[in-house]
């Protein structure tokens, strides 16, 4: 057992908040005119508009349908998805009599912040996220790199224009370091790599901001030309440490803004209708006179699973999340047989060294804390209804099929530090901090830990049980 790591007291690093916040400062006294990539419109010139679940999942068997979310966490959260789809890409199955590679049957990856960066690179990259990922970014002092960055001279210049912020030239950083410039358009393009969906949480609405065309149709927008690093930029920006990332909202009129379940939900104006919430939080987008900017922030604020606002979200099925309409054609409802989602929860909770004192704990501690229930809560809870959507979704498929023929499973297997049985193990990885700089030890305990976890989860034995596979690593026979 690796000796217990001393945890670092702030979320993401005393020091690092303090030379953002300084390299912030010094920004104001510098005149620059540097202007931001902006998202184009959906007239513009160049790829189709196409980043739908329609043109981008990949060519596999219709008869499985994996899904995979990826949480938040900073490089822990990164590592520790990365081991996800190491221990996928070791586990046989055997599809319609042919040996394959589990990691290859994934549909869909949906990603909210230290989770997006796994997620994009394998989109991109496919298997070379094995090999390069861990030297270009989880082995790196990213955290480092990004003080330097700011303080830099050109992000100070850059800095000082209003149409530029520190989030702008992190953007441009990881652009260069990780995504070498590679658009929407590029990201899962290969048929072969699964619909990756990045999640922010649109700071005007409270309401997540999925990077899909179905998501830009609102802000009649191409997503398909912006820099993939803008997205990621966008799940990972905490508020505070990093400014918001800024997409433009055009005028009309754009098809998606009249879409009739959009209407329909606001005339019922059903406040227990989820339809509701998202048709509300969709047609304060319409005016773009009075609302020409959207704001994005880190995607963990309202669902650090990144499940319910992606994969089981409205906008992104449009307005039919039962039949899950936009992942699922007539006739791909009439073949899926079996259904996989592992969700990845690297949630961990903060030092608690004054419970034992008899001062009182101070402003970060406790904002620290408070933070820490919200989420456990908010994750406890985001976790249940996706599993009863994923339920009330095969129930319905199912109700549709005549009685000879196959019906639809679903195994939801989670991935949470709290399942650990070991107490001492449990509280070591609980208390890795939320950083973008970890040791390489404690990285590579991170990778080799969701195969363990996999193994050790009933859910995703009984769907190995369902399509004739042996556990991980083991041979097919």
């Amino acid at each position: 057992m690796p000796a217990k790591m001393k945890p670092i007291r702030s979320s993401i690093g005393s020091r690092f908040l303090r030379a953002l916040l300084a390299a912030c400062t010094l920004a104001l006294g510098v005149a620059a005119c540097a202007v931001r990539p902006y998202n184009a419109p959906l007239d513009a010139a160049g790829p189709p508009a196409d980043y739908t679940f329609a043109k981008r999942l990949p060519r596999n068997s219709p008869k499985l349908f994996v899904v995979l979310t990826f949480s938040g966490g900073g490089t822990r959260a990164a590592a520790f998805t990365l081991g996800v789809l190491q221990a996928l890409a070791e586990t046989q199955i055997e599809v319609d009599g042919v040996s394959r590679r589990l990691i290859d049957e994934v549909d869909v990856i949906t990603a909210v912040s230290g989770g997006s960066f796994t997620a994009a690179y394998f989109g991109l990259f496919g298997d070379n996220v094995f090999t390069d990922f861990p030297e270009r970014f989880l082995y790196r002092d990213v955290q480092a790199d990004m003080v330097r960055e700011l303080l830099s001279p050109a992000s100070l210049l850059a800095m000082g224009s209003p149409q530029f912020n520190r989030s702008d030239a992190i953007a441009e950083y990881l652009d260069r370091l990780l995504f070498e410039g590679r658009r929407f358009a590029d990201l899962s393009s290969t048929g072969r790599s699964p619909y990756v969906i990045l999640n922010a949480t649109d700071l005007n609405t409270g309401a997540t901001f999925s990077f899909t065309q179905m998501q830009f149709d609102f802000l009649c927008s191409n997503l398909s030309t912006l820099p993939v690093a803008r997205g990621v930029m966008a799940s990972a920006a905490v508020p505070i440490v990093f400014a918001p990332v800024v997409l433009r909202n055009y005028s009309g009129p754009c098809a998606e803004r009249s879409a009739q379940w959009v209407d329909l939900a606001l005339a019922e104006r059903n406040p227990a209708d989820r339809r509701f919430h998202a048709a509300t939080a969709l047609a304060g987008y319409a005016n773009a006179v009075a609302v020409p900017y959207v704001r994005l922030v880190d995607g963990g604020i309202v669902d650090n699973l990144g499940v319910r606002g992606s994969i089981m979200s409205e906008v992104n099925h449009y307005g039919r999340v039962l039949q899950m309409a936009g992942a699922f054609s007539p006739q791909a409802l009439e073949q899926v047989e079996h259904v996989l989602v592992i969700a990845s929860n690297t949630q961990t909770i903060s030092e608690r060294d004054w419970v034992g004192q008899q001062a009182d704990p101070g402003l970060l501690d406790t904002a620290l804390a408070l933070a820490d229930a919200t989420t456990n809560v908010l994750n406890a809870e985001t976790t249940l209804l996706a599993q009863q959507g994923f339920d009330m979704w095969a129930a319905y498929v199912n109700k549709q099929r005549c009685s000879a023929c196959p019906k639809v499973t679903v195994d939801f297997s989670v991935l949470s530090f709290d399942y650990l049985a070991d107490a001492a193990e449990r509280e070591r990885y609980q208390t890795i901090p939320t950083t973008f700089r970890l040791d390489r030890d404690t990285v590579n305990d991170l990778r080799v830990l969701p195969a363990r976890m996999l193994n050790d989860s009933p859910q995703f034995r009984a769907f190995l049980r369902r399509v004739q596979a042996p556990a991980i690593g083991m041979p097919a026979k």
